[in-house]
């Protein structure tokens, strides 16, 4: 099945300045250019750069693109840049995370170190609601992270910048198990929180005695 026909969400940003990728001397990154493009990439070398190929022959649409990385195996994160866009990824496992933030003053800015990310991109201040997320489950779900427009790339998510700016990203897998893909994104969650309410029901229980 066509990834980008299963799921076809798609997050839109602000249109911004240029992009900027934090990745050069990055401990592991290596650079090399490509048809055209330079390309950014870490793990894997093999399927890393087939992805990069297909990224620049296809003129960065993110559609092909969430093909090429569909129809690939392997360990890596990339960051592919053309002369008017920017395709960023990370693999279905998230082996190295990939951050990104985005603000009318400094554009778009993609790197694999969170701090740097931040300082960068302009995000500031925390973000009340990953904080409560954290404090109650100690993780934060989705693409948020503790500080208020920082991002971070979920496993098997794609990230576009075109050149007018705009920013979107897109999942190109989704881990599903097949008892699970019967039920609707809302039963599942439904059953989420009543794990958490009774785990929380147990902690309170035994602290109280």
């Amino acid at each position: 099945m066509d990834p980008t026909l299963a799921h076809p969400r798609f997050d839109a940003a602000p249109p911004a300045a240029a992009p900027r990728l934090l990745l050069d001397g990055r401990p592991g990154w290596q650079r090399q250019g490509i048809d055209g493009a330079v390309v950014h990439w870490t793990g894997d070398a093999g399927p890393a750069l087939a992805v990069a190929r297909a990224i620049a022959a296809t003129g960065f649409d993110p559609a092909r693109a969430a093909a090429a990385l569909a129809a690939t195996d392997g360990h890596f994160a990339l960051a592919v840049a053309g002369a008017n866009a920017v395709i960023a990824s990370v693999d279905i496992c998230r082996s190295t995370p990939l951050f990104h933030a985005t603000s009318p003053v400094t554009g778009t800015v993609i790197g694999s170190d969170a701090r740097a990310v931040r300082d960068a991109g302009g995000a500031t201040g925390w973000d009340p609601v990953p904080v409560l997320e954290f404090a109650m489950s100690g993780y934060v779900t989705g693409s948020d992270t503790l500080v208020r427009g920082l991002r971070q790339l979920r496993a098997g998510e794609l990230l576009h910048v075109a050149a007018d700016g705009q920013v979107r990203t897109a999942r190109w897998f989704d881990y599903c198990p097949a008892a699970a893909a019967q039920r609707s994104e809302r039963a599942l969650r439904e059953e989420l929180m009543a794990a958490i309410d009774a785990a929380t029901d147990r902690a309170i229980a035994r602290a109280t005695g």
